[in-house]
């Protein structure tokens, strides 16, 4: 079998707005969001950032993809009959 996994544009929108509610539920984590985000340079260049040198935001993707995941439906197709 052929095992097919879809995705576009709206898993982005359906991620980000699962943590914004998710934040918003949570004043802790905006606060500590908000302070990483105040350490960050003014204009940083895109080749220089990595969500993994911001652990706050990094942890936030994380475990809203772990409470909301993307991908709860696997379409298999037959290779053959």
């Amino acid at each position: 079998t052929k095992t097919t996994l879809k995705f576009s544009h709206e898993t982005t929108a359906y991620t980000l707005s699962f943590a914004m509610h998710s934040l918003s539920m949570n004043p802790k984590w905006q606060q500590a969001l908000q302070k990483e985000g105040d350490q960050l340079p003014e204009d940083p260049s895109y080749e220089d950032f990595s969500i993994k040198k911001t652990p706050v935001a990094h942890a936030i993707v994380k475990e809203t993809m772990r409470l909301f995941p993307i991908a709860t439906q696997l379409i298999r197709q037959a290779i053959e009959p």
